[in-house]
């Protein structure tokens, strides 16, 4: 076959049996300087095996290679596969599958248009014939994933906001987008991927959702679950509801927390933002007991926390006692208000520091 040289022109690749490989035909490759190739460098056992190994294509902006081999599990054959690298190291190569490959002989992928390589091409296959090599036109499957971004307290679409699409195994941000009046973001994704959607927007709290593209691969497109923002001020409280704790104790009761864990959640989508966990109690009692008693409330909630991996950096506990009722602990007759009280006894929290807009992760590799 004729020697590849990759999308990006920095390395020419090449099949060969010369000495030094791993069997038959290996895969090689040469650094390219000022349009000079290097010395050959065989691509090593991730790649190659002790059979066949053919038709190597680098897509330099992915940073994917697809090759054939009939060295390894496969369909019969040669089959093409793709492996994850940078020509430092590669991912264990994995079977592109049907309907790219067939039971006999499929080989030498190319693509029609460099600047979207896998968007359309032509393969050789002996698939539909008994004696030779055929040329296959192939169109890449199309998939998309899409996704609604609102308020989480008017429910209406959040225009305005930012949402960004990364590939969480290459590490690259693929695209960031933002949004419309109608709140929707859409984006085109490849199959068996793994992907991160991060959603933000200014005094909101970012979130992160995480899937499989795989889910994709017997539809076209799929609606990822609405994500809401919860819109937030600096040194402005936020109640906790569900909150509990055993009577005239500190001690967390289990249904607390898969409450604090949606802190947890948030914390870690929001890396930037330091946090007071506070607790308040009704008026029974003296100032000094119920300041102890929140106090160890709040310490509480933050070594729950801190166990989940939450930086004890960012964060504070504060116990407020009976100072800060927002409810009537007694009716205007002064007999006792239980459902003010109740609403006394509560958890919150509150940003004490302003979240920073925090770079792509992968900013470098954006695509707009």
């Amino acid at each position: 076959m004729q020697p590849y040289i990759t999308t990006d022109g920095k390395y020419l690749l090449f099949a060969s049996n010369r000495p030094g490989g791993m069997g038959k035909n290996d895969l090689w490759y040469c650094i390219m300087s000022n349009g000079t190739p290097g010395g050959a460098r065989n691509m090593g056992t991730a790649i190659n095996t002790k059979d066949e190994e053919q038709g190597p294509f680098y897509d330099a902006e992915k940073n994917l290679l697809v090759f054939s081999t009939d060295g390894r599990v496969g369909l019969g054959g040669l089959d093409f596969f793709q492996s994850e690298g940078d020509f430092g190291t590669w991912s264990a190569p994995v079977n592109m599958g049907k309907p790219l490959n067939s039971p006999k002989d499929d080989i030498y992928y190319t693509a029609l248009d460099n600047t979207h390589p896998f968007a359309a091409g032509f393969i050789s296959s002996d698939r539909e014939s008994i004696c030779c090599l055929e040329v296959f036109g192939i169109n890449r499957i199309m998939k998309i994933a899409s996704g609604l971004i609102i308020d989480c307290e008017t429910k209406q679409p959040l225009e305005g906001a930012t949402v960004t699409l990364l590939d969480t195994v290459r590490r690259k941000t693929i695209k960031k987008i933002t949004l419309d009046a109608t709140g929707r973001y859409t984006f085109e994704v490849d199959p068996q991927r793994y992907y991160k959607i991060v959603a933000e927007k200014d005094n909101y709290f970012t979130k992160a959702l995480y899937f499989n593209s795989d889910m994709l691969e017997r539809v076209d497109s799929m609606d990822n679950p609405t994500l809401c923002l919860q819109h937030y001020e600096i040194e402005k409280p936020i109640i906790l509801n569900n909150i509990y704790y055993d009577f005239n104790k500190a001690t967390l009761r289990e249904e607390s927390k898969a409450v604090l864990d949606t802190v947890v959640d948030m914390l870690k989508d929001n890396p930037k933002i330091t946090i007071e966990m506070s607790a308040h109690t009704d008026s029974v009692g003296s100032v000094k007991y119920n300041e102890k008693l929140s106090q160890a409330r709040a310490q509480s909630c933050v070594d729950y926390l801190i166990s989940k991996g939450i930086s004890q950096d960012r964060l504070i506990a504060k116990g407020y006692g009976k100072s800060r009722p927002i409810a009537p602990n007694s009716l205007p007759n002064h007999k006792d208000n239980p459902e003010g009280r109740q609403m006394n006894r509560r958890t919150e929290f509150k940003v004490l520091k302003r979240q920073v807009q925090v770079k792509d992760e992968y900013d470098s590799n954006t695509s707009q």
